[in-house]
């Protein structure tokens, strides 16, 4: 928003409160009005008590003067609440006479700068002036009430459009030049700047071209003692590949162990390779390749070597596992030397059974099996389906798989033809008719699900 179009806001603003100032004041002008009026009529009666003969009543004259008092407390009221209405409009009055000063201030100070920036910006009469005067006072009965001054606002809205265009015009003017001239100052200033960039130029030019030639010569040289350089690095890589080919098998087989399908680039990454033509290429070329080849070669002996020490921390377990169970084993045979019997065998699934209750306690070789090997095979058998530790009852033998009760009807070729019963048990009669209740078979596999008879 302009200056000239906030001084209009304002000079409208203070218009409106000038306007309700002066209907303000019209209202109390009224009312002072119809006071004095109220007071002069209660002279007049009170004059004509006064020569009345009702006066001279004592009673009524004492009436009369309560209700003059009582009109008189009224009067003062009335009177005090004017004098209040009057200090209110006069406090409004001081306010709108600082907004009306600010504004012709701004104004003026407008004015001002437009004339210091152009003489014809400057106005021959200012649309906005304000002038005080004084200001008759109000006389109520013996009081008198001020006022306060008069102010006389002149404005003229017409003259204030009028120079708001003229300073448009003239700011559009001004404009309009500031322009041609920044575009005048640029276009010298850039051909300045150009007839001193092309001198610039032409000695860097010349500098240059002395700094290429020189850096030509030295980028020759470095070429040549890259291309040394990189001929080193490829026999130093042949050389690698030749110290180290003992260990390519090694690596090899273990990538294969581990992952079957590597591909050939990592199979064979520790193999020796043909490096002739790379001697020729570029150094970049080279430097790239041989980059590739050292990751390459570092992945797989890396992943190598942790297949190494993985296998090498299984064998290490293993061997502690051998040595364990050997240990095992020497005590075991130690104690059998020393005549202690080994435990009955018995599956985890059998379930458990009380010491001196299996039935392998009861049984013992026929004296026609004395083939080690099929004595073997035989225990072997017994032992894995549960029969040498499950529990021997007087009904029959039971695991918690399986039972095998003497009820049943007794198999064509059972078991009573490898095995006989120790006569000496308490349940020998049992498992008797045990063993003549399971079948026994030339080849045998142990059946699924729950055995019985």
């Amino acid at each position: 928003m302009s200056d000239a179009a906030k001084a209009e806001k304002e000079r409208r603003g203070a218009e409106e409160k000038l306007s309700e100032a002066r209907e303000h004041h019209g209202r109390v002008a009224a009312n002072l009005k119809e006071l004095n009026d109220t007071a002069r009529d209660l002279d007049a009666t009170l004059r004509a008590l006064e020569e009345s003969e009702a006066y001279k009543a004592a009673g009524r004259l004492a009436d009369l003067q309560g209700v003059v008092e009582a009109q008189r407390s009224t009067a003062a009221a009335a009177l005090a609440a004017f004098q209040q209405a009057i200090t209110a409009a006069k406090g409004r009055a001081r306010t709108l006479r600082g907004t009306g000063d600010d504004l012709v201030s701004d104004l003026d100070a407008l004015a001002s700068t437009a004339g210091a920036a152009d003489t014809r910006a400057a106005p021959d009469h200012m649309p906005l002036t304000r002038r005080v005067g004084p200001r008759e006072t109000y006389l109520v009965g013996d009081v008198s009430v001020d006022p306060g001054p008069r102010t006389v606002i002149d404005f003229r809205p017409d003259r204030l459009d009028e120079l708001a265009t003229l300073w448009r015009r003239l700011a559009d003017d001004h404009r309009n030049r500031g322009n041609d001239a920044i575009l005048a100052i640029t276009d010298r200033r850039e051909t300045s700047e150009a007839e001193q960039d092309a001198a610039d130029l032409a000695a860097s030019a010349r500098q240059l071209r002395l700094r290429a030639e020189q850096e030509q010569r030295r980028l020759a040289q470095a070429t040549n003692a890259a291309r040394l350089t990189i001929r080193r690095l490829v026999d130093d890589v042949d050389t690698w590949y030749l110290d180290y080919s003992h260990l390519a098998t090694t690596v090899e087989n273990a990538g294969q162990d581990e992952h079957t399908d590597v591909s050939d680039d990592r199979r064979t990454a520790w193999r020796p390779i043909e490096l002739t033509g790379l001697r020729d290429q570029e150094p970049a070329q080279v430097l790239a390749e041989v980059e590739r080849l050292a990751e390459l070669i570092k992945t797989v002996g890396d992943a190598a070597a942790a297949i190494l020490r993985h296998r090498h921390q299984l064998a290490k377990q293993e061997a502690a596992r051998l040595r364990a169970e050997r240990n095992r084993l020497r005590a075991e045979a130690r104690e059998l030397r020393e005549g202690k019997l080994l435990p009955i065998p018995r599956p985890a699934w059998a379930g458990p059974a009380d010491d001196g209750e299996a039935f392998a306690d009861a049984v013992d070789w026929h004296p026609d099996v004395t083939d080690p090997t099929a004595r073997a095979l035989l225990e072997a058998a017994l032992a894995a389906c549960g029969l040498l530790g499950a529990t021997l009852l007087r009904n029959g033998v039971r695991t918690a798989a399986w039972y095998v009760d003497t009820s049943g009807s007794p198999a064509e070729t059972n078991l009573s033809t490898v095995l006989v019963v120790d006569t000496g048990h308490p349940n020998a009669a049992v498992a008797a008719e045990v063993l003549r209740r399971i079948p026994l078979l030339d080849t045998s596999s142990l059946p699924r699900g729950v055995l019985g008879n």
